[in-house]
């Protein structure tokens, strides 16, 4: 739960970000950090309510203020996969995916999103990216790779 100043903050920057954004302009790039975290944790809020419109806004604003935070950028990516958005979102995944080259994360969504344009040669590209990165810690990762090569495969013979 937010403190009354947090409160007072996210409702100041809510109406100072949404004003903005209604004229198509960019947030202000001078934010402090604090501001940034609670446009973050507003647009991460967003994002699990289903409101995945307003949260991508605030993600891409965000990823235009600090583009190598990698957090926007997977923010961005996710928003527009939930919107069906696939092409978007592999330009995000590829994002977040050169800022942290190590994590296999972006490489999996990526992967989701060929699997959806049925764009199998890349999907599997992706797929290998992803396990060629994890670790020991990945463990749900894993699992959740296993799955989808699985579906992959079906695909695949089923279109063949």
């Amino acid at each position: 739960m937010l403190s009354f100043e947090e409160q007072e903050k996210v409702k100041k920057a809510l109406g100072e970000v949404a004003g903005l954004m209604e004229n198509d302009q960019p947030i202000n790039k001078n934010y402090s950090n604090d501001d940034l975290r609670v446009l973050y944790t507003l647009a991460y809020t967003l994002y699990q309510g289903g409101d995945y419109e307003q949260a991508k806004r605030i993600f891409q604003q965000l990823a235009s203020c600090k583009p190598l935070t990698k957090k926007y950028w997977l923010g961005l990516g996710a928003c527009w996969q939930m919107e069906k958005s696939y092409t978007d979102a592999l330009k995000a995944w590829g994002m977040a995916a050169l800022i942290d080259g190590a994590d296999p994360t972006p490489h999996y969504h990526a992967a989701e999103c060929y699997l959806a344009l049925e764009d199998y040669s890349e999907g599997l590209k992706a797929v290998r990216a992803t396990k060629s990165r994890l670790t020991a810690e990945h463990r749900e990762l894993r699992e959740k790779v296993e799955t989808l090569e699985s579906s992959w495969k079906k695909e695949e013979e089923q279109g063949a």
